[in-house]
């Protein structure tokens, strides 16, 4: 079964550009399996999502920000040093349909 999921993970890419010119931000794959680098982050007092976190923001995070909480109705920031996308709650599987609509 996982290797089905790879397979149709790696076909998806395939047929994606990773990059559009008119985007001026891109968030980059994960090299061995082809998913989106999109985690959630969990508290250990009651196992509940608190963040959905997106790393591998290359170009203009600030855009990117802007449109998610736009489309997500949602709060988020960017963290300083590492550049890691942060939006408030669940929103794991929104965000990862968000971004492979826009070719990413």
């Amino acid at each position: 079964m996982f290797s089905s999921l790879l397979a149709r993970s790696a076909a998806a890419t395939a047929a994606q550009p990773t990059t559009t010119n008119s985007l001026k931000y891109s968030v980059t794959r994960i090299a061995e399996s082809g998913w989106l680098p999109v985690y959630r982050d969990y508290r250990r007092s009651n196992n509940m999502v608190k963040a959905t976190i997106i790393r591998r923001v290359s170009g203009n995070s600030q855009i990117l920000l802007k449109e998610l909480v736009s489309a997500l109705n949602t709060e988020g920031t960017i963290k300083p040093i590492n550049g890691n996308i942060v939006l408030k709650g669940d929103h794991l599987h929104a965000v990862r349909d968000f971004l492979t609509a826009r070719g990413l």
